[in-house]
């Protein structure tokens, strides 16, 4: 089973292009993603899979993730 999985973080703002900016990214890989007509499904289905304990069919699946935010603190 190989499914893409895309990560995010909030704070990747370096720039305003897709290499520096992960919001930048993240809309643009949604866009590609419905053209390819990908289905977006949970992380924790891929986890259940690799623990031999779901039963899905995941061909043609991407999962996305995003990081839990930034603390300045």
């Amino acid at each position: 089973m190989r499914v893409p999985v895309l990560t995010y973080h909030a704070v990747n703002i370096a720039g305003n292009d897709y290499n520096g900016n992960d919001h930048v990214a993240f809309a643009a890989d949604l866009r590609l993603i419905d053209e390819m007509g990908l289905r977006i499904v949970p992380a924790s289905w891929l986890v259940d899979e690799l623990r031999g304990v779901g039963k899905r069919d995941l061909s043609g699946c991407v999962a996305l993730t995003c990081d839990d935010g930034s603390e300045f603190d």
